[in-house]
């Protein structure tokens, strides 16, 4: 959406000309006068005082309803709410944004804030607004907006006015006229992260940094929301989603969700996605005095005096899988999500706890099932990490406590369908899951995995129930092979 740089660039000047046209017209001034070209805009909801280069009409008919649904009603909230979609739609349909700057007291901030977010990440966004000292995360969101603080109201020129709208108007001029320095850029991808995940991210990251940038985000929310913003600005060549714990805070009520849209963006970008359940075992709640009563009886753990997280049970890990599944059957672009085969968190106490729940849910779990998974306490087993784990296909269902597999590829798996298959590790059915929706394509393609010996291709399933393809057993510590795949 950016055109360029210097005398190429245009910035859209923003606001309400019924009551800002004056300030609007001294920062479109200070713009011009920088050698950049000016648009203003009004989206005020009644007659300007200043006629605008695109009127309120032109913005209002973006409307889905038409300007007939913005303009000229009595009710003022809901022609503001109305104008601030027609400005976003109008936004999308733009091409030749190269930064925007808007002023704005609360309704013209609610106005121009959504339309500033449609804005791809790194163009240009200066709001001066009347609110911008308070909670600022409703307007800003996931984006990177600049917005400064008007101190005194939006009304009128004076020496106060004059040196705060200078400022911005000098900054988005600033931004927009002056080039970056040139790198050699590589492809970027999305990482996110948690206390419990940092050593595994860390060593994925330093894999990869010789041929991507590799972005990582907290996953405190936010974070997920603003690498699905990069995804959705199309920055990003493919996500490595290792810790999916605001899925976990959505539903159960925490305060790190990301929210009900996480995963969208990856389908709707077509991206590769990678994932896994790094701290998906527990929720996010602030003090401990602030746990919602209904979870006072629960397994808690005081991470820090503003945080305290809460194990999730059996049925829980169930509702997550189920969504999580729901929202990746929904990508087109090329789909992992692993479990880790020495599942388990990454403190002690968690680790009893998950055993316990584990051993209600499957039975009575292995050796193996009780030590902590690659990405929190098992440093040593990270240099092994794609190993160590179980590539599966998105299914409704994940998360229940069963043994993961190597699923198949092909069309998309529902709940519901007619066909059902059941886990398979190790050459033999571990259990059949009717109500999981799994579904075995007859056209399964090539999959990349790993033999005895490294890499190799798996053949196509045949038609007609054949199972699916057979697995190697990952040998015991001390077991050697010999070239030929065979016990020595």
């Amino acid at each position: 959406m950016r055109s360029g740089t210097g005398s190429a660039a245009t910035v859209y000047v923003v606001g309400c000309h019924d009551t800002k046209g004056a300030e609007l017209g001294f920062v479109r001034g200070l713009v011009s006068a920088a050698g950049l070209r000016t648009v203003t805009v009004d989206v005020g909801t009644r007659p300007p005082a200043i006629p605008a280069d695109v009127s309120a009409r032109e913005v209002a008919a973006h409307h889905p309803d038409g300007a007939v649904a913005v303009l000229g009603i009595d009710d003022r909230g809901l022609a503001v709410s109305r104008m601030a979609d027609a400005f976003l739609h109008f936004v999308e349909g733009r091409t030749d944004i190269s930064g925007m700057i808007g002023l704005g007291g609360s309704c013209g901030t609610a106005i121009i804030a959504p339309g500033m977010r449609a804005l791809p990440v790194g163009v240009p966004k200066v709001l001066v607004s009347t609110v911008a000292s308070g909670n600022v995360a409703p307007y800003v969101g996931e984006t990177d907006i600049c917005m400064m603080y008007s101190v005194t109201d939006v009304a009128g020129l004076h020496q106060i006015s004059r040196r705060v709208l200078g400022n911005a108007a000098h900054a988005v001029a600033g931004m927009v006229g002056r080039d970056l320095p040139r790198e050699d850029s590589k492809p970027a991808l999305g990482l996110t992260m948690f206390g419990v995940t940092t050593p595994c991210v860390t060593q994925v990251a330093r894999a990869l940094e010789a041929d991507y940038d590799c972005l990582v985000f907290h996953a405190t929310g936010t974070g997920g929301r603003a690498m699905e913003k990069l995804a959705a600005s199309h920055l990003l060549v493919g996500i490595l989603d290792v810790t999916t714990t605001e899925v976990c805070d959505l539903l159960m009520g925490g305060i790190f969700s990301a929210g009900e849209q996480r995963l969208d963006a990856v389908a709707r970008a077509g991206i590769p996605y990678v994932g896994s359940c790094g701290a998906l075992d527990m929720v996010n709640f602030g003090a401990l005095d602030t746990v919602p009563e209904r979870y006072r009886g629960r397994t808690l753990h005081v991470h820090n005096p503003q945080v305290t997280l809460m194990r999730t049970t059996p049925a829980e890990n169930r509702a997550m899988g189920e969504w999580i599944g729901r929202k990746l059957n929904a990508c087109h672009a090329p789909v992992r999500f692993f479990l880790p085969e020495d599942g388990g968190p990454s403190s002690s106490a968690g680790r009893m706890t998950c055993r316990s729940c584990a051993s209600r849910s499957v039975g009575t779990p292995s050796r193996r099932d009780s030590r902590p998974w690659p990405g929190s306490s098992d440093i040593a087993g990270l240099e092994q990490w794609p190993r160590r784990t179980r590539s599966v296909r998105p299914v409704a269902g994940m998360g229940n406590g069963n043994r993961p597999s190597r699923r198949e590829k092909g069309g998309p798996i529902v709940p519901g369908a007619e066909e059902q298959g059941g886990f398979w590790r190790n050459r033999r059915p571990l259990s059949k899951a009717p109500h999981l929706g799994l579904r075995h394509s007859p056209g399964f393609a090539k999959e990349l995995c790993h033999g005895p010996n490294g890499p190799r291709r798996i053949a196509p399933a045949r038609r007609g129930g054949a199972a699916p393809p057979r697995f190697h057993r990952r040998p015991a510590a001390g077991h050697r092979r010999d070239p030929g795949g065979r016990p020595a």
